[in-house]
């Protein structure tokens, strides 16, 4: 495992940080944990970004989309998904939703908000409360206090409405045909 320190300067004419050296390493490496810290320099916002990564050499190899915004079809993150129960898999791909919108909103890429790894540790867990969320690895001071309460309302929601079509149909009274 290695870790990069990229500074990312905000770009105003795009109304975002340019990622562009983020995105070079994600081509090279596969991307372990990614933790963030904003500051101002002279008025201009800047993102510093402290990468935990696995170079290539080191990482199933990924083969690069063929054509604009076709994604990956193979990462570590993406087999690893594939082991997921189908109840695991709703649960995270319900993360993967909400944390692609917070990023948005953010104006961050989703790796900052949480990596594919991490929502496959909360997927797997389930936690019910923040303490077995902050035991879940990915999950320090920072995140819980910015997404915590989030996550733990999309797995809540997950897990309900797992449970919702068992409960209604133990619950539902059946026709009995008399004659």
């Amino acid at each position: 495992m290695k870790i990069a320190v990229l500074t990312l300067r905000f770009d105003s004419e795009r109304g975002g940080f340019d990622d562009s050296a983020l995105v070079r390493l994600t081509e090279v490496a596969d991307i372990i944990d990614v933790q963030q810290h904003f500051f101002e320099h002279e008025r201009m916002p800047w993102l510093l970004l402290v990468v935990r990564y696995r170079p290539a050499d080191e990482a199933p190899r990924r083969e690069r989309p063929s054509t604009p915004g076709e994604r990956p079809r193979t990462t570590a993150a993406s087999e690893e998904a594939e082991r997921l129960d189908p109840h695991e898999r709703r649960i995270y791909e319900a993360l993967r939703v909400w944390r692609n919108g917070r990023a948005e909103l953010d104006g961050v890429p989703a790796y900052v908000v949480q990596t594919n790894r991490a929502l496959m540790k909360v997927a797997r867990a389930a936690p019910a409360g923040r303490e077995q969320l902050a035991a879940i690895g990915g999950f320090g001071d920072r995140k819980m206090q910015a997404y915590g309460d989030e996550i733990l309302r999309v797995v809540v929601e997950s897990v309900a409405s797992d449970s919702a079509p068992a409960a209604a149909a133990a619950t539902t009274p059946t026709a009995v045909a008399t004659e």
